[in-house]
């Protein structure tokens, strides 16, 4: 069974490795087995985004900590983070409250926006619950606008302190 399956993995390889190959195209149309130059280009997410993430913490005692971050590839006019936190209950989750930010050159104290970064605590939630963050991350740049949408996992926000060591920075 072995041998079967490792013939099978060479060929498929084989094949693979085949097709890689570039051909050049000869003279009246007939392919060359001479190797041709390929340039790889790694496409970034978007035009001006770079990256979005949302993130949820457990704090304790009730308290749900989230973070966001939009970062863009160069300087832009505005970039706007919608999040929402959504409960999990009977199985489903649910909207149970919104935040809006936006960030323009003027907030930063070079007066250059690439990055949108923030972080909060919420006190005003029940405890014994699971939590999740939706974001809506916008980049403005002249007439252009991009989107991205991102999504935490859900964590248990307890109503127990949660202990950490005395190195942990807060």
């Amino acid at each position: 069974m072995k041998k079967k399956y490792r013939k099978a993995m060479g060929l498929a390889l084989a094949m693979a490795l085949a097709m890689a190959v570039p051909a050049a195209a000869g003279p009246a149309g007939t392919e060359t087995a001479e190797a041709a130059s390929v340039d790889w280009v790694v496409e970034p997410r978007g035009q001006y985004i770079s990256s979005s993430r949302s993130g949820i913490t457990n704090k304790g005692s009730g308290v749900i900590g989230i973070t966001a971050s939009t970062t863009a590839h160069e300087q832009v006019d505005r970039i706007d983070i919608s999040l929402y936190l959504d409960r999990l209950v009977d199985g489903g989750w649910s909207q149970v409250a919104d935040y809006d930010f936006t960030f323009l050159p003027s907030d930063m104290p070079n007066g250059k926006l690439t990055k949108a970064t923030l972080s909060f605590t919420v006190k005003d939630q029940p405890a014994g619950y699971y939590y999740r963050v939706r974001g809506s991350h916008g980049v403005w740049k002249g007439s252009v606008i991009e989107t991205q949408n991102t999504y935490s996992d859900g964590v248990y926000i307890s109503s127990d302190p949660v202990y950490r060591s005395a190195d942990t920075a807060e």
